[in-house]
């Protein structure tokens, strides 16, 4: 999944424009119920964000690229909870005036999601000291780490896929590895 900030800064200076003109708009924070401390307070973090970037497109020094960077994180933090609080799920909202800001609907379709039809294969790895390795065949790596007064017994796990929903699919064989 893409986060809904972009990453470039070039990108993000315009995103950052986008969201001040909207926050600086009266008759958008009253129409929309925005409590104007926060208001404020997302505006601080991305003017504070614009400034470091003009400063940086004048001198790219070091120096500059950092505050601007550290800038850029504040803003991005501001504007995330910002939009989590005020514009994500704002009833007086459109669907459009939300993608205006980069927040996209909620998806208000059904979509099944029936129970997993497979299970899961695993394996052990037991080559390094007090850490047991677990190998799924297609899905991730989990590492499983145990104290030394552990190390010699024998561990068992059994598998299952579950789906978004909690539906849980059958379980696998019982695995077992003695830990390294």
């Amino acid at each position: 999944m893409s986060d809904w900030i972009p990453e470039q800064d070039l990108e993000v200076a315009e995103f950052a424009r986008k969201w001040k003109a909207g926050l600086e708009n009266p008759a958008d924070v009253t129409a929309f119920d925005w409590k104007q401390a926060d208001v404020n307070a997302a505006l601080a973090a991305i003017n504070g964000f614009l400034a470091a970037w003009d400063a940086y497109q004048d001198n790219n020094s070091s120096g500059k690229r950092m505050t601007k960077d550290e800038a850029r994180d504040a803003m991005k933090t501001a504007v995330r909870d910002f939009a989590n609080s005020a514009v994500r799920f704002n009833k007086l909202m459109t669907d459009e005036q939300k993608l205006h800001y980069g927040i996209h609907p909620v998806d208000r379709t059904h979509t099944p999601a029936p129970a997993p039809e497979t299970f899961p294969e695993a394996g052990a790895d037991t080559s390094v000291i007090r850490q047991l390795t677990v190998h799924f065949w297609d899905s991730a790596t989990k590492k499983l780490k145990f104290d030394e007064a552990d190390r010699g017994k024998r561990v068992f796990f059994c598998l299952r896929w579950e789906s978004t929903i909690n539906l849980k699919g059958p379980a696998s064989e019982i695995y077992s590895a003695v830990i390294p």
